[in-house]
């Protein structure tokens, strides 16, 4: 398998997150967070609460075009960021998660320790179609930061965010594979139908991939050696001087009558 990192490059909605290092522009809030290698304290996002008054803030970012060919298969994807409170208050949650088609899919909520700590949230399927990513689906969504803090004057609450990015885990596919990557995308097809999506938003053309041919050098004119079968050599005792026993002839006896 292999893995792409696609990184945020705009901010659709800024809603109340602070951005250090690239300026006070709102929809700027994106290059504060699309570092590579993270960059923690160098540019971030952040928000804070000193009342005891929940502070709430999101950013929604357009990622990178995932740029994966036809024939790769997406395992899964991650929402991936580095995270830190600085300040000993309450927090009650801070979120990641996906914006596809206008909802919001939260990942579970945690509470970031007092140092730098990577969040990684994997979704395996879509969670706009309950099915397997596909480029094209990955590349419509959103990703959202979202923060709800509460603090107090004596104990204020912040928590920081920096170098955010999904990452994406892929394999090329096999011929065996194309049947299921068809029914994929019939699946995506009823589910958007069925939602009032347009499908081409989510269609994928699917290579065949062959098996590669082996070339085998064929001898037309094999030279064959075949052992050549004798008959067995049967040995047989020759007798130089046999010797011949003949019968004794004897000359018969007449008898003459005087």
């Amino acid at each position: 398998m292999a893995t792409t990192d696609i990184w945020p490059e705009s901010t659709v909605s800024p809603e109340g997150l602070i951005s250090i290092g690239v300026g006070s522009v709102p929809l700027n809030n994106h290059l504060a967070v699309d570092e590579d290698p993270a960059d923690d304290w160098t540019t971030y996002v952040y928000q804070e609460s000193a009342v005891d008054v929940p502070v709430v803030a999101e950013d929604v970012y357009r990622l990178t075009a995932c740029g994966l060919a036809a024939d790769q298969w997406i395992d899964s994807v991650s929402i991936r960021c580095r995270v830190i409170n600085l300040a000993t208050g309450v927090t009650k949650y801070g979120k990641v998660g996906w914006t596809i088609d206008g909802v919001s899919y939260d990942a579970p909520a945690r509470a970031p320790g007092a140092i730098w700590t990577t969040f990684d949230e994997p979704y395996a399927l879509s969670p706009g179609t309950g099915l397997p990513w596909t480029a094209a689906g990955l590349d419509a969504a959103r990703m959202y930061i979202f923060m709800d803090l509460l603090g107090s004057a004596g104990s204020p609450a912040k928590v920081v965010v920096s170098a955010v990015r999904a990452r994406i885990t892929h394999h090329t596919m096999i011929s065996a594979e194309l049947p299921t990557a068809t029914l994929r995308l019939a699946a995506q097809a009823q589910t958007a139908a069925a939602s009032g999506i347009a499908w081409p938003h989510y269609s994928v053309t699917v290579p065949l991939h062959r098996h590669p041919a082996v070339p085998v050098a064929i001898d037309r004119n094999p030279s064959i050696t075949a052992p050549v079968q004798r008959r067995p050599a049967v040995h047989v005792p020759l007798d130089r001087n046999p010797t011949v026993e003949a019968p004794l002839h004897r000359r018969p006896t007449v008898k003459v009558s005087k």
